[in-house]
């Protein structure tokens, strides 16, 4: 949760937008990461560390957000938001063969401006059965 606060700062940031390269986003990030937002009693980490850490939880959350999508879309009607997050868990087990364990930073990013499921849409799931990642 620590790193997606770091980066939804710097993607934020009114006065530079998105008028930076990669590179100078993730220093951004990573210099923010390591002097204000690092969980106690963890050492400093480098742009190489954040961005591979980064990378394997937005690619699950993209997997996960497709499938609550799915489990959403077909669930019967009068089902709790917590019967569909239930099953969308399960689903997600049984496709990716592990428990999804980013559901903090799922739902915050759920709740960010202009942010809706990315690249895995439930059609591309089902067309291709199965993830096709992009």
């Amino acid at each position: 949760m620590t790193l997606y606060t770091s980066w939804l700062t710097v993607s934020y940031d009114p006065i530079v937008g998105n008028q930076q390269n990669k590179l100078c986003f993730w220093q951004k990030i990573t210099e923010l990461y390591n002097t204000d937002s690092k969980p106690r009693g963890s050492r400093p980490r480098t742009v190489k560390m954040l961005r591979a850490h980064w990378d394997r939880v937005d690619r699950d959350v993209k997997k996960f957000c497709a499938v609550y999508g799915g489990e959403a879309k077909h669930y019967q009607s009068g089902a709790s938001e917590a019967d569909i997050l239930r099953a969308a868990m399960r689903v997600f087990r049984d496709d990716v063969k592990k428990d999804f364990k980013h559901i903090d930073v799922w739902q915050q990013k759920r709740r960010s401006v202009g942010w809706r499921c990315p690249v895995l849409e439930l059609e591309t799931y089902e067309a291709h059965g199965g993830w096709l990642l992009v």
